[in-house]
């Protein structure tokens, strides 16, 4: 079973290398971007549903949802617009996808701390993992010498 939890740190932390890598940018801004767009699609998919009785505050919210749904269609509309005339829009390409639910975006550099702390935790479970068998190591090495040394002394 230690087999496995190994194997399973090693492929996580390589995993997190890589797109840590891809997403601050050393192998490219489009890497970075491609990355962004990969989480935005990830978490739209990944995306959990839940349902009230309806209250009239529920109804308003709803309404007020709607509108705001509206606005960010016709939004993207008039965006798509002011790319096909080549007018300067919105710069999208500093902000990635909405972690907190609403309101603010994280940047990139954020994104790839936070990649990097993750990237760090499993470098230190990787090494704890191997000191601890460097330990049991030496303490079965321990034991196997006192068994020689006693059948040693036995014969």
């Amino acid at each position: 079973m230690m087999i496995y939890y190994r194997s399973a740190l090693r492929i996580l932390s390589l995993v997190v290398a890589i797109v840590l890598v891809f997403q601050s940018g050393l192998v490219g801004k489009t890497a970075s971007l491609l990355t962004n767009d990969t989480i935005r699609y990830v978490a739209s998919v990944a995306k959990m549903t839940a349902s009230v009785e309806p209250t009239e505050l529920n109804k308003y919210t709803t309404a007020l949802t709607r509108k705001e749904n509206e606005l960010k269609r016709r939004e993207e509309i008039i965006r798509e617009r002011e790319l096909k005339l080549g007018i300067p829009g919105r710069n999208d390409a500093d902000k990635s996808f909405n972690f907190n639910g609403g309101g603010g975006y994280y940047n990139d550099k954020q994104i790839t701390l936070v990649l990097a702390i993750i990237l760090f935790i499993l470098l230190i479970l990787i090494i704890m993992n191997y000191v601890a068998d460097y330990g049991k190591f030496k303490r079965i090495l321990n034991e196997l010498e006192k068994i020689k040394e006693s059948k040693e002394n036995l014969g």
